[in-house]
C-alpha cells in the first residue's frame, strides 16, 4: 500500500515543472511547515519567481498555505510585501514532504540543511528558533566542526529536557539519543560533568519507555565516571528510585546505601537487633535538653543540592520488602544525624 502511494506521489511530481519540483525538494527540508521569509533567504531568487513555484505546488495539490492571504498578482506582491515575510505554507500531507526529500540527493540535503542552520543561527530570536534549529543542524553533522558538535550536544540534552519535564518521553529520548552522537570521542576526559548528566538523562528515559537493561547500562557507566560526591549521590538516587520502581528491592537498597555511607551513615544491609538499640541510645542522648520547639525547627540535611531525608524516606516507603531492624536503623541513622546537623548551628 506504502510502496504504491510513494509511486503515485512521485509520478505527479514528475510532472511538475524543473523549477517547482526543485523548491518543492528544498523545502521538503524545512519539514512538514515552512516559513516564505527563510525560503526566500535560502532561494537566490526573486519574490515573484518563488511565488510563482508555490503557487504551482499549491494547484497541484502538494502544499497549501497557512494564511487567509494569498494573491500572487504582481501588483498585490508589490503591495503586500511585507505581509508575505510572515506567510507559512505546509505540505498536504507528511507522504509528499517524505517523496519529495528522499527525491535529493544525499549531499543536496546535507548542505541545504545546513544552509537552513545557518540562516536560523543568524536570527535575533533564537532562543524560540533552537528546537528548529537543531533539527536542522541534527542532519547535517557531517558538515559541522568539533565545536559544534559539542554544542549541538548540549542543544540536544536541553531540548530532551524540555520533552521529558512535559512528559514527552519519546521526544525526549530521540533528543538525548542525538547528543550522544554528537559527543567527543573523549567525551569522558573532556566534556565529563555534561556527559554524566546526558547519561543519567537518557537512563531515566529508557526506564519511563519501558527499556530497563538499557536504562541500567547508561546509569551504571555515568556511575563508573562520577568523581565528586555530590555526582555519585545523584546517581544512587536515581538508581534507587528507579530500581524501587522496577521492585527490584535489593538493587535499590544496595543504591541506597552506598549513598547513605558517601554521607557519612553507614548502615548494613542485616543490621543485628543490638546495632539498632545502640543507634536508639544515641539519639536518646542527642535529643537530651532539646526544647519542642527545637525540634519542630529542625532543618533536613542538607548536601548540596540532595535532600538526604527525603531520599532514605522514599526507600523506606517504597522498599516493601526491608527487615524491620533496617528500616529502624535507617531512620535512627537520620535522626542522629540532624541531631548533630542542628547542633553545629548552635554553636
Amino acid at each position: 500500500g506504502n510502496t504504491n502511494l510513494f509511486s503515485f506521489i512521485e509520478s505527479r511530481m514528475n510532472m511538475l515543472s524543473d523549477a517547482s519540483l526543485s523548491l518543492l525538494q528544498i523545502v521538503s527540508c524545512f519539514g512538514h511547515h515552512f516559513d516564505f521569509y527563510l525560503l526566500t533567504k535560502l532561494q537566490n531568487a526573486p519574490y515573484y519567481e518563488i511565488l510563482s513555484n508555490l503557487e504551482d505546488l499549491i494547484s497541484n495539490g502538494f502544499i497549501q498555505p497557512l494564511d487567509t492571504f494569498l494573491d500572487f498578482t504582481h501588483e498585490s506582491i508589490i503591495e503586500n510585501s511585507q505581509h508575505l515575510q510572515s506567510m507559512k505554507f505546509q505540505f498536504v500531507h507528511d507522504r509528499i514532504q517524505q517523496s519529495a526529500y528522499e527525491m535529493l540527493p544525499h549531499e543536496v540535503r546535507l548542505q541545504t540543511h545546513f544552509s537552513i542552520g545557518q540562516l536560523l543561527q543568524q536570527e535575533e530570536v533564537l532562543e524560540n528558533q533552537l528546537q528548529a534549529l537543531v533539527r536542522q543542524l541534527n542532519h547535517c553533522m557531517e558538515l559541522l566542526s568539533p565545536l559544534e558538535h559539542q554544542q549541538l550536544a548540549l542543544w540536544n540534552y536541553e531540548l530532551g529536557l524540555k520533552a521529558k519535564n512535559a512528559g514527552l518521553y519519546s521526544n525526549a529520548r530521540q533528543y538525548f539519543n542525538q547528543s550522544l552522537r554528537f559527543l567527543p570521542d573523549e567525551k569522558w576526559h573532556s566534556m565529563r560533568e555534561d556527559t554524566i548528566q546526558i547519561y543519567m538523562a537518557i537512563g531515566e528515559c529508557e526506564y519511563l519507555v519501558g527499556n530497563y537493561e538499557q536504562s541500567k547500562i547508561y546509569i551504571f557507566e555515568a556511575l563508573s565516571h562520577a568523581q565528586s560526591k555530590l555526582e555519585k549521590l545523584k546517581i544512587y538516587r536515581l538508581m534507587s528510585l528507579i530500581f524501587i520502581e522496577e521492585e527490584d528491592t535489593e538493587l535499590a537498597l544496595n543504591a541506597g546505601l552506598q549513598a547513605m555511607e558517601l554521607c557519612n551513615l553507614n548502615i548494613k544491609i542485616e543490621p543485628k537487633t543490638w546495632e539498632v538499640a545502640k543507634e536508639f541510645i544515641f539519639v536518646k542522648i542527642a535529643l537530651r535538653n532539646k526544647t519542642n520547639e527545637q525540634l519542630m525547627n529542625l532543618k533536613p540535611i542538607e548536601n548540596e543540592e540532595i535532600d538526604m531525608k527525603q531520599f532514605i524516606q522514599k526507600i523506606q516507603n517504597d522498599a516493601k520488602k526491608i527487615e524491620s531492624d533496617l528500616q529502624e536503623l535507617m531512620q535512627l541513622k537520620q535522626e542522629l544525624q540532624e541531631m548533630k546537623e542542628m547542633k553545629s548551628d548552635d554553636e
